[in-house]
């Protein structure tokens, strides 16, 4: 329909998004150590999602505590699987693809912290301010990609298997 509104599938897409990448630390063995802790994160992260989300006013407007509660929580990951790579990774780091994407979700998470507390305290009452506050997020946005993309190409091949015929 034209003029409806959007917010309610990228609320949906947010939830979605941190519980893929919560999975994803799980994939790296970010859980090795308390193996209970990926179905605590994943309950919880569905709980603030719902109670960010309960009220019908507020089912279609953008909740900040639920995007300010998971970018934390993949900062921290992050941050933690970092120090764990530098003392346990064998090589150069700097061609870890776990390294690069810690590293770039750091980056661009830790920024849409800031945009989030901004909005939360209402620093956002100039037009000017938001298009800057969006232009910054936009460069720190092509930072990611571009680690993002070297992380890929960092990515180990397969090894080839001998096919016997």
């Amino acid at each position: 329909m034209r003029g409806s509104s959007t917010t309610f599938n990228n609320n949906l897409y947010i939830l979605a998004e941190a519980l893929l990448i919560l999975w994803q630390f799980k994939e790296w063995d970010f859980f090795q150590n308390f193996k209970n802790g990926f179905i605590i994160l994943f309950i919880a992260l569905i709980i603030v999602w719902f109670f960010d989300h309960s009220n019908k006013e507020h089912f279609s407007s953008i909740n900040l505590n639920f995007r300010l509660f998971y970018s934390l929580m993949i900062v921290l990951m992050s941050i933690h699987i970092n120090n764990r790579l530098i003392f346990t990774f064998s090589g150069n780091l700097l061609k870890s693809p776990v390294f690069l994407v810690c590293n770039a979700f750091t980056i661009y998470f830790t920024y849409k912290i800031l945009v989030e507390v901004f909005w939360i305290y209402g620093l956002n009452t100039t037009k000017s301010f938001r298009i800057d506050v969006y232009i910054i997020l936009t460069w720190i946005n092509a930072l990611t990609n571009i680690l993002y993309s070297i992380a890929m190409v960092c990515i180990p091949k397969k090894p080839r298997y001998i096919e016997l015929s």
